[in-house]
């Protein structure tokens, strides 16, 4: 079942190599920070500047050939610029979540390093993971309510040699199904269902899988909002 999640959490070591612009006073030591997290929070209360983060990791155990790696990130705070072993992976890396497809530059030992620039709210705040997926999988999943649905949108991207089957669960019950063939841009996809289940009851947890044959290409499950109102839930 796909995707197998690497996350890349502490310790990272970081440098300090430059503070702002008119502080003159000298860069604290380097050292080792578990992130996510604030630097503030990691061991620089009050720096304002550029700080370099290093994580060093293995290859990731074998890879076959219908499978594909990615480095994700989540998110941060400031403005970071992203190396994979000296390769540029983002200048400047967004600070929305993002994700890059590394596997061609993989290697048996790893360095992933994050230049950062802020002051004491900066920092690596977000989750960075290697993902290994299949060779399609889903993308920009959304939630939002339509008056006595909900509907749930995405992307299926990549390739394959025949139409993949999307499941949509919710609580256990299968409600909406439907067959749909990747591509590399991404092929979209809208999925609704009600929003209480068949006990009556508001719906509380949704399970979407991308199926091929016998085989979970890509699977992710969503806690859904509790309806307070009769508004729309973005």
């Amino acid at each position: 079942m796909y995707p197998h999640r690497i996350r890349l959490r502490g310790p990272w070591e970081y440098q300090p190599l430059a503070r702002c612009v008119g502080d003159d006073r000298p860069l604290p030591p380097p050292g080792r920070m578990t992130l996510p997290a604030h630097w503030s929070a990691g061991g620089l209360l009050d720096f304002a500047g550029t700080v370099q983060f290093r994580r060093r990791f293995g290859y990731p155990g074998r890879i076959d050939a219908h499978e594909r790696v990615f480095l994700t990130f989540a998110g941060h705070r400031g403005l970071a610029t992203a190396y994979l072993n000296g390769f540029l992976l983002a200048d400047p890396l967004p600070s929305e979540p993002c994700e890059f497809e590394v596997l061609h530059h993989l290697q048996a030992r790893n360095e992933l390093r994050i230049d950062l620039q802020g002051d004491a709210t900066a920092g690596l705040t977000g989750e960075v993971a290697l993902e290994i997926r299949c060779q399609a999988f889903l993308r920009r999943l959304a939630l939002h309510r339509n008056g006595a649905n909900w509907c749930l949108s995405g992307e299926v991207v990549g390739q394959s040699q025949g139409p993949l089957e999307l499941y949509l669960v919710v609580d256990r019950h299968t409600v909406a199904y439907q067959p749909i063939v990747p591509t590399p841009q991404g092929q979209p996809f809208a999925l609704a269902f009600p929003t209480t289940g068949m006990d009556g009851e508001p719906a509380r947890m949704l399970q979407l899988d991308l199926v091929a044959g016998a085989v979970v290409w890509y699977t992710t499950q969503m806690e859904l909002p509790e309806l307070s109102t009769d508004s729309d839930v973005p």
